[in-house]
């Protein structure tokens, strides 16, 4: 019940889980999924520092013989161990959702989690779940423990993705970030704050009124562009230009819905007097 619109949205990023855990989630689970965020590389990837072992991992952990990760099967490990998690969406095909976990000590399971929704149903999705196991033998005593194994995956993993707060986590997922974009630079780069080149008189009590053009080290990147343009403002936020593992076009970037609510305002002021030195030194009635 409570399946998202959009079939990809149906499992969360590490980075928005984390930040949320201790507020979204409820019950048992709050203490299950506790964690933190060491780094967020990108939107959907991110090193988390986390305390227990996913359920869904426990029973193959104790089947195999995966030792490393008994610590933290029933309880709170002692120590956190690191993860390098990622979410892609829309991957491998369209619609699915994947999720990695990548163990960077030794001392987790590492996993991979594909969702995808089942065809002609809204709120049925089918899981696959690989994961790496310490040996590559199969025991003959191991079969009729892995159809438990399968019975009780199956009543975890409906319980994990129907568990309470979960339609919240979801929700804050999809308005964590923003997408922003940049048109109307055919005439050449747009500029940025400086010290000499183009001068305009509005923006003096600004500490403004010069502007350079903006020189990229390739082809031009929006973010590229908005970060060295925010230093120059005095602010300094992370700005990405992929987005659960795809690549943004170039007049595209993202940040994190709260940062740029907080920003929007000078932000926007700024560019206004950008739009003035640009069409200065450029002609025309149009500027980014």
């Amino acid at each position: 019940m409570g399946a998202p619109e959009i079939a990809s949205n149906v499992l969360v990023r590490p980075e928005v889980r984390s930040r949320y855990s201790g507020v979204l989630e409820k019950g048992v689970y709050r203490d299950v999924m506790s964690s933190e965020i060491l780094k967020t590389f990108n939107p959907g990837d991110a090193l988390i520092e986390q305390f227990y072992t996913m359920p869904a991992l426990r029973l193959p952990a104790l089947l195999f013989g995966d030792f490393s990760v008994l610590e933290s099967l029933y309880g709170p490990s002692s120590r956190g161990f690191l993860g390098r998690q990622k979410l892609r969406r829309d991957f491998p095909e369209q619609g699915h959702s994947t999720y990695i976990f990548e163990d960077r000590f030794g001392r987790a399971q590492e996993y991979l989690l594909t969702a995808r929704r089942e065809h002609q149903s809204q709120n049925i999705f089918h899981f696959v779940c690989i994961f790496s196991t310490p040996e590559d033998k199969w025991y003959d005593w191991f079969s009729p423990f892995f159809f438990l194994l399968m019975d009780e995956a199956h009543r975890v993993v409906q319980g994990y993705m129907n568990r309470p707060g979960i339609q919240e986590l979801r929700q804050a997922d999809e308005q964590f970030y923003i997408t922003l974009a940049l048109r109307n630079f055919n005439r050449g780069p747009p500029l940025l704050p400086s010290d000499e080149s183009v001068i305009i008189q509005d923006g003096h009590d600004r500490g403004l009124s010069c502007w350079m053009p903006f020189e990229p080290r390739k082809k031009f990147c929006f973010a590229e562009y908005l970060r060295q343009f925010l230093e120059r403002l005095g602010h300094q936020v992370p700005i990405y230009d992929t987005l659960d593992g795809k690549t943004l076009v170039p007049y595209q970037c993202v940040m994190v819905r709260e940062s740029w609510m907080e920003l929007r305002r000078d932000v926007l002021a700024a560019l206004k007097l950008q739009k003035m030195a640009y069409r200065f030194r450029h002609g025309g009635t149009t500027a980014p």
